[in-house]
């Protein structure tokens, strides 16, 4: 019974044995099975196992947490980023200057370098991220332009600036070709739209018809910027050349500043004045100055007078100048010469004067032939064209019925058809006109108001005495200025066109309206056709092909 005992005892210890060898077994294969779920690579412990001396333990638990954040990583530096919004983890403003870097020089490393704290130094995604920063730098920059303030006026002469928003408002300043302006508000009239605006030391109200705005006025800013000197020292002088021994034209002050037309290593030329006796330069040292780059802007009336003002004195002075340097000039070689000298140049001149008036002789007979022969070319072109012109002013002042009577010209004070509200520079271009009335001869292709004109050099020579230039061509004049929609929106100063042969030709006479008579018609001032004087008469409308507004206003 014992015997039995032990040898049951024996089994139950090789049975329970073998069952913990069994959970031995399954618990290592149970391990080895949970292992590779943690994720951790197997370059991680051989990386491990060069910096440590000491094996890896697996299943030491500090081991197994290691792991797990050696695979978030892995899995994190894998990972593609989107660019929106890696865009917007950066203000742009920051990397505009690079940007701008970027358009003159590419270099992949550079890239790299400023934006690889977000691209873990990858090329791929550092060039995906600049391309959204590009994108959004566009998008930034259209919102910018679609907010722009800033109008510009691009017809030739002049626009007025008035006080208030009204063509009958006074004129505090005036903007020239290419002058740019700060949109302060719009307002909107009967007669249009006006802008308020800032421009320079002006402010005030000018017609919007006028300006160009929005993108078109930015892409116009960047053609038009001029460069401007202005001056860092007062009782600085304005040399007449390119020398501190040249003649002084003026004394500028600091603060000052003025057009730059040209420059080198020493000198600045600045327009300094322009009036009716012409545009004067003068020079600056270049040290003397600080240059910018800026868009003209508008001037005011008081600063338009001193202008006007100046030009006419620097005029009269350098006139002055140069007559008294020519007389002491004269006056000097008069006195070092001697008597000997004296007689030797008299002969010379005497003998000069001889032989310039035998070649003058020669000329004036030579001219003399020549002015024959254009006298009868033009006396037989003068016929030809008379014809012409009496066919052509038949034509356009014909009546229905088959009788034709020339229009009798108005008497009494001419003015009287102006009406009143016409602002004072309209006024003024049209009483200059008609003081001509009844005096000045119309001559084909002239250009004089003393010896006579045609119709288009009539109205040059009238408007050029305000600054406002036109063509001497009828068919230019037509497409000069702004066009007014009808005869009852025209005010006086406007120019009336008309056709007057093929209408492919385009206009052929032009004439300026100067208001409406007692009965309501609309008057006219012209120089009509060979054989007659400046007249007013009322306006024809047939062959009417426009009105122009060229006065800006």
């Amino acid at each position: 019974m014992d015997k039995f005992k032990k040898t049951t005892t024996l089994k139950r210890l090789w049975i329970s044995l073998l069952a913990v060898c069994l959970l031995c077994t399954q618990f290592s294969a149970l391990a080895e099975e949970t292992l590779p779920i943690v994720g951790t690579p197997t370059d991680y412990f051989i990386e491990f196992e060069e910096e440590t001396t000491e094996p890896a333990l697996p299943e030491e638990p500090t081991e197994v947490i290691a792991t797990e954040d050696s695979s978030e990583i892995q899995e994190e530096t894998t990972q593609a980023p989107d660019p929106e919004e890696l865009a917007a983890e950066v203000n742009l403003s920051q990397v505009y200057d690079y940007l701008k870097l970027k358009e003159q020089q590419s270099n992949s490393q550079q890239i790299v370098n400023v934006f690889g704290e977000h691209t873990d130094k990858d090329q791929n995604r550092a060039t995906a991220y600049e391309d959204e920063l590009l994108r959004n730098m566009r998008l930034r920059k259209q919102a910018e332009l679609s907010e722009l303030n800033i109008i510009v006026y691009r017809s030739s002469g002049f626009v007025n600036v008035r006080k208030e928003a009204s063509s009958a408002a006074e004129a505090v300043g005036l903007m020239r070709e290419n002058s740019t302006a700060e949109v302060l508000d719009s307002v909107y009239c009967e007669d249009g739209m006006w802008y308020h605006i800032q421009s320079g030391e002006v402010n005030g109200y000018v017609k919007a018809e006028f300006f160009e705005s929005g993108a078109e006025a930015a892409d116009i800013i960047s053609t038009i910027v001029r460069c401007y000197a202005t001056v860092n020292f007062d009782a600085q002088r304005l040399y007449r050349e390119q020398s501190e021994y040249s003649d002084t034209i003026a004394v500028l002050y600091s603060g000052q500043k003025y057009q730059v037309e040209d420059w080198n290593e020493g000198y600045v030329r600045i327009l300094y004045a322009y009036g009716e006796s012409g545009t004067f330069y003068g020079y600056v040292p270049v040290s003397a100055v600080q240059l910018s780059w800026e868009t003209r802007t508008a001037v005011s009336m008081e600063t338009e007078r001193r202008t006007l003002e100046e030009a006419n004195r620097i005029q009269y002075e350098l006139s002055s100048i140069d007559r008294s340097r020519d007389e002491s000039r004269m006056e000097s070689i008069r006195v070092s010469e001697s008597a000997s000298y004296e007689a030797y140049l008299q002969e010379s001149i005497a003998a000069s004067l001889e032989a310039v008036a035998e070649a003058s002789r020669a000329e004036a007979s030579r001219q003399a032939s020549i002015a024959e022969s254009i006298r009868q070319s033009e006396d037989e072109s003068r016929r030809v064209e008379s014809s012409i012109q009496a066919s052509i002013e038949a034509s356009r002042w014909a009546e229905t019925s088959t009788t034709w009577s020339a229009p009798q010209p108005p008497s009494g004070d001419l003015t009287r058809y102006i009406p009143e509200g016409t602002s004072d520079l309209r006024r003024r271009i049209v009483t200059n006109a008609l003081q001509y009335v009844g005096v000045l001869d119309y001559v084909f292709g002239g250009y004089s108001l003393s010896y006579g004109t045609d119709c288009s050099g009539f109205l040059s020579l009238i408007y050029a005495q305000y600054g406002i230039e036109l063509a001497h061509y009828s068919y230019y004049i037509a497409y000069t200025g702004v066009k007014v929609i009808s005869i009852d929106q025209a005010r006086p100063g406007d120019i009336v066109c008309w056709r007057t042969w093929d209408p492919g030709s385009g206009a052929g006479h032009v004439a300026m309206y100067i208001g409406r008579n007692e009965y309501g018609e609309p008057m006219i001032v012209e120089a009509p056709r060979e054989g007659l004087k400046v007249r007013v008469i009322e306006m024809p409308t047939e062959g009417l092909h426009t009105i122009q507004n060229v006065i800006g206003d």
